[in-house]
């Protein structure tokens, strides 16, 4: 009877077996397999590629055309125009207008003089006792000063008494009142004013010069040459040669890897590319025809004529009128006149004084003095003279006129015009037409690419192992082309 070891060894319901693997997968062990037998195999390299086609020959190159003719010669150029005329000079600027001087203002009148004061009244005499001289009249009193005017004069003194009961003498009249001041001077006239002078107009400008004249006529151009021939065309180029075929690749790798056995098949080497077809022929040159004579130069145009002459300068502007002198101011006027002083009255009381000289035609004025008293009163004296206005002032001398401006300077003299212009050229001739040329002839095809050689085949790995572990999934790579044949059986 078999031990347990040796009944583990044997397995009647798992008998042995093969797979191929054509593609990749898992290999798994049954159970009691121990040899397993595995051959790989690696794919077949690829083919080279085939060379590549000859390429055709270039077609000949086309005959160079004749060149035309040279054109004919340019006609001369016409002479230059004459100068023109100078232009005229510019007149003179008119001289400025003089200034004008205003009259001063008159100077204002004077204030009125002060009325006189009155005059004083008269002294009366009183009567004397029987066989006494009677007493002296006591003065009369000053007269009232007017507004701005002298004292009253005093009063006179008194008459002296008769004897034995004879009335006393008349008492002397009053002195005059004092006169009145004058008035004050006016204020002077204000400073007339003045203009200055106006600028002189400027000159006008000198008028253009006259055009000058035409140039003379040109001359002919000079017939065109005769065209060359043309060249024949260069051959073509020979056709280039194909390229050589591209080597195939090399085989995929076929393994069989796990539980620590790692077998490879290595793939075949690829294939060689093809030899490069051969190029074609070169074409025939082309041949190229004469050109056609060139036609003879047009003549010459004729000289353009001279501009005229540039215009003159401006006359320069008349200098500015001298300024109009101040008018002087107006004198001050007179002051007023004084009036009187009023006189004393008489003695006696009856007769009042007379009114004071001069006597104004003004308002104010003073009143006359009372009379004295004595034995008969005295008689008052007369009122003050009244004052008369200031005179006005004369009016201020008219400013003198300024002196006129000068007159401007010429202008300066124009200048002359400038030359005509040469004239233009002829035109040249027409060149010979171009000849014509002929297409050169096609390039021959190119020889076909050889074929590529097969790749080799890849290698084989045919390899005994043990494996001990069941349903051990081992993984199998096999490439297009490859091959994995896995056989096993009982131990």
């Amino acid at each position: 009877m078999p031990s347990v070891g040796t009944a583990t060894r044997y397995d009647p319901l798992y008998p042995g077996a093969s797979e191929t693997f054509n593609s990749s997968g898992t290999f798994n062990l049954p159970p009691g397999i121990h040899i397993v037998n595995v051959q790989l195999t690696g794919a077949t390299g690829n083919s080279g590629a085939s060379g590549n086609d000859g390429g055709a020959g270039n077609d000949g190159n086309a005959g160079t055309a004749g060149n035309g003719g040279a054109a004919g010669n340019a006609g001369g150029a016409g002479n230059s125009g004459n100068a023109g005329n100078s232009g005229n000079n510019g007149a003179r600027g008119n001289g400025g207008a003089a200034g004008t001087g205003n009259a001063g203002n008159s100077g204002t009148a004077g204030n009125a003089g002060g009325g006189g004061g009155g005059g004083g009244g008269g002294g009366a005499g009183s009567a004397g006792v029987k066989g006494l001289p009677g007493t002296a009249g006591n003065p009369g009193g000053a007269g009232n000063a007017a507004p701005g005017g002298g004292n009253g004069g005093a009063g006179g003194a008194g008459g002296n008494g008769a004897q034995v009961l004879q009335p006393g003498a008349a008492g002397s009249p009053g002195s005059a009142g004092n006169s009145g001041g004058n008035g004050n001077v006016g204020s002077n006239g204000n400073v007339g004013s003045f203009n200055n002078g106006a600028a002189g107009n400027p000159g006008n400008a000198g008028a253009n010069g006259n055009a000058g004249n035409a140039g003379t006529g040109a001359t002919s151009g000079g017939a065109g040459g005769s065209g060359n021939a043309g060249s024949d065309g260069n051959a073509g180029n020979a056709g280039a040669d194909g390229n050589a075929g591209a080597d195939g690749n090399t085989g995929g790798t076929t393994s069989f890897v796990g539980n620590a056995n790692n077998l490879t098949a290595v793939g075949g080497a690829g294939g060689n590319g093809g030899a490069a077809g051969t190029g074609g022929s070169a074409g025939a040159a082309g041949t190229g025809n004469a050109g056609a004579d060139g036609n003879p130069g047009n003549a010459g145009n004729n000289g353009a004529a001279g501009n005229g002459g540039s215009a003159g300068n401006s006359g320069n502007p008349g200098s500015a009128g001298n300024a109009g002198t101040r008018g002087n101011g107006g004198s001050r006027g007179n002051g007023g006149t004084f009036g009187g002083g009023g006189n004393g009255g008489a003695g006696s009381g009856n007769t009042a004084g007379n009114i004071g000289s001069p006597d104004g035609n003004r308002s104010s004025f003073g009143n006359g003095g009372a009379g004295g008293t004595g034995g008969t009163a005295g008689a008052a004296g007369g009122r003050g003279g009244r004052p008369n206005n200031g005179n006005p002032g004369t009016g201020g001398n008219s400013g003198s006129s300024g002196n006129a401006g000068g007159n401007g300077n010429n202008g300066s003299g124009a200048t002359s015009g400038n030359s005509g212009n040469a004239g233009a050229n002829g035109n040249a001739g027409n060149a010979g037409a171009n000849g014509n040329a002929n297409a050169g002839g096609s390039g021959g095809a190119g020889n076909s690419g050889g074929s590529g050689n097969s790749g080799s085949s890849g290698t084989t790995n045919n390899t005994n192992v043990r494996l001990t572990v069941a349903q051990e999934a081992i993984a199998v790579t096999v490439p297009s082309n490859g091959q994995a044949v896995v056989t096993w059986g009982r131990q």
